[in-house]
This record gives C-alpha cells, sequence and structure tokens, in this order.
C-alpha cells in the first residue's frame, strides 16, 4: 500500500462516525438504514477521494435490493422439526433458502421480487406478528 493511500485509509478511519459504523458492520449483518439510524449522515459521506469505503460500498449495494433483513425468531430446532428452511420476505415476499447461523436465523439482504405470482411451496411466512408454516 502507498504512502499516500495508507495515510487516506488513516484519515478515514480517524473520523468517530465512520469506526462507529464499522464497528456495527463487525457486530453482524445489518441494513443501511439501521446503519445510519443513529447518525445524522448520507452516503455520500464515507464517498472519499473518488472511491467508496468498502463498507459503505457493501452497504449501497444492499439498499438497492429489498431492506428487510430482521432476524427471524423461528428457531433451528423448528426448522429441523418440519424439514423447512425456506421463507418469503415480509416486505417484497421473495422466497429464500435460510440457514442458521451463529444460532439465529436473519433474512439476507436480496434483490426485491420483481413478480406478482403467488409463492408455492412449504415456507415460513410471517403473519400478523409471528412466523407460521404455509403450504400455499
Amino acid at each position: 500500500m502507498s504512502p499516500d493511500r495508507l495515510s487516506s485509509t488513516f484519515a478515514a478511519l480517524a473520523d468517530p462516525t465512520r469506526r462507529a459504523i464499522l464497528a456495527r458492520l463487525a457486530s453482524g449483518e445489518t441494513s443501511v438504514m439501521e446503519l445510519a439510524e443513529p447518525f445524522d449522515m448520507s452516503l455520500a459521506y464515507a464517498f472519499v477521494d473518488g472511491q467508496w469505503l468498502p463498507c459503505t460500498a457493501d452497504a449501497f449495494l444492499q439498499m438497492q435490493g429489498c431492506s428487510d433483513t430482521k432476524v427471524i425468531e423461528v428457531t433451528r430446532s423448528q426448522m429441523e422439526e418440519t424439514g423447512v428452511s425456506h421463507f418469503e420476505c415480509p416486505t417484497c415476499l421473495a422466497v429464500r433458502d435460510i440457514q442458521p447461523k451463529g444460532g439465529r436465523v436473519k433474512f439476507p439482504s436480496h434483490s426485491k421480487r420483481m413478480t406478482t405470482t403467488p409463492n408455492r411451496g412449504s415456507r415460513w411466512v410471517k403473519q400478523e406478528i409471528a412466523w407460521k408454516l404455509s403450504d400455499a
């Protein structure tokens, strides 16, 4: 790494807001909205010397998709008992096969569903406040 690039990197990391964003990213997957929530900032804030800082570039790509990346209140044992690991996003209705990581199930960042055809097959669907199995 060149001295100028190294200086730019350390200058960017000297900013307490950027360090706080990196700390939030290190704690696990999060949406752009969750990242920006405690700060009064725009995405352009982390654009340095004509390049996105890596953490912001990833967050920007996630924002172009569906922003629903919350933890799903279904346990590993429930998934094993039913044999179903497909989940329907409550925001855009995209269906994804999700495996638990670290004891929790979390909807990954994903592209928004572009079709309006009904989903079919067994999957977990959020109904009101709880996740239920659906075979429709």
